[in-house]
C-alpha cells in the first residue's frame, strides 16, 4: 500500500527524485492543500483527483535538492527548495499539482482561495506555495477563473 503523508497526498508526490530524504511538506502545507480539495468536492458534489506532478515520468513537481533543481531547470531560489521545521518536523512548502477536466486557472484560483501565496501557471501545471508573505505573488500566462456553480452531481 502507498505511504500516505496526510489524509490524500502520497508521499512519492512530495519525495525529491534524487532519493536525498525530502519527502514531505509542512503540516501548513498540507492543511491549505487538504482544504483546497475539500472545497473543490464541495463544489463540485464529487471528488475530482488533484496530484502531484511528481506521479509523471520526467517531472519533478515535489521538493527538490540542489541537484534535483538544477535538473529540472527551477530558478535558483525556488520554492521547491525550501526545506523548513515546522511543529518539529521537516518539510517543503512547494509542489506543483494537477486536477484532471479542470482548467490550470481553477485550480489557481482553488489554491489562492484556501490560502497559498505563491501561484504560477506553467508547463500544464500550478504552483503552489506556502511563502510567509502578506500578499499573494502570481506568475505565468492564463488567468485565475473562478469556477461556474455546478448543481450537484453535475458539470464536468
Amino acid at each position: 500500500m502507498a505511504e500516505m503523508i496526510s489524509a490524500h497526498i502520497l508521499k512519492e508526490e512530495a519525495r525529491c527524485k534524487d532519493n536525498c530524504g525530502r519527502a514531505n511538506f509542512t503540516k501548513s502545507y498540507k492543511r491549505k492543500w487538504e482544504h483546497m480539495r475539500a472545497m473543490i468536492q464541495e463544489h463540485y458534489g464529487r471528488t475530482r483527483p488533484v496530484y502531484n506532478t511528481n506521479l509523471r515520468p520526467n517531472r519533478n513537481g515535489g521538493n527538490r535538492c540542489k541537484h534535483q533543481n538544477r535538473v529540472a531547470k527551477g530558478a535558483g531560489r525556488s520554492k521547491h527548495r525550501n526545506w523548513i521545521k515546522e511543529s518539529g518536523v521537516w518539510g517543503g512548502i512547494a509542489g506543483d499539482w494537477c486536477c484532471d477536466g479542470m482548467s490550470q486557472g481553477e485550480l489557481a484560483w482553488w489554491g489562492r482561495k484556501a490560502g497559498f501565496k505563491g501561484i504560477g501557471i506553467y508547463h500544464g501545471n500550478v504552483h503552489l506555495d506556502d511563502r510567509k508573505t502578506k500578499r499573494v505573488v502570481k506568475w505565468g500566462p492564463g488567468t485565475f477563473r473562478k469556477p461556474k456553480r455546478v448543481t450537484s452531481g453535475s458539470g464536468p
